[in-house]
């Protein structure tokens, strides 16, 4: 075997070794999906219309409730987060729409929690919207306090379908 053919298999076998050393980080390397779920509050929610809730609350006339289940997963170290109903908004056509007291009512089942590191809590909210809102695409939840927490991220999978 003479000189050339000795480099040649000396640098295949190097660009073996690094490619498989690359192969084996990559496969150790976690995903990018999980490293999202680390430090961040997740949360989903869904919307059930109703024309009455209870025996006695129906919305005013043209209005329907919008019954919103909400899920939170706290993966936060540090931070926590409220289900009070004042800190909850529906955007509806670019409108902003603030709980109705319905939200209180036996029925629904609302609880204001904090919502700790760790912790997974679902709650239900009522906002009183436009009988058109069954026809919009135009709508979504938002969380409003003074603090803003950048690292909410919403995961739609929390919920079952």
């Amino acid at each position: 075997m003479n000189k050339k053919e000795k480099i040649i298999i000396a640098i295949s076998i190097i660009i073996g070794l690094l490619f498989t050393i690359t192969f084996i980080s990559l496969l150790n390397y976690p995903s990018e999906k999980k490293s999202e779920n680390k430090n961040v509050i997740l949360w989903d929610y869904e919307i059930e219309y109703k024309n009455k809730i209870g025996a006695y609350s129906k919305p005013q006339e043209g209005y329907i409730y919008a019954v919103v289940t909400i899920r939170i997963v706290n993966n936060h170290n540090k931070e926590s987060i409220s289900t009070n109903a004042w800190n909850w908004y529906l955007y509806v056509d670019n409108i902003r729409y603030a709980h109705h007291s319905v939200t209180y009512a036996d029925e629904i089942g609302h609880q204001a929690v904090d919502v700790l590191p760790g912790g997974d809590f679902t709650t239900k909210i009522v906002f009183e919207v436009p009988y058109d809102t069954l026809y919009t695409t135009n709508i979504y939840l938002k969380y409003e306090e003074y603090i803003y927490f950048t690292d909410m991220v919403i995961d739609e999978g929390l919920l079952p379908p």
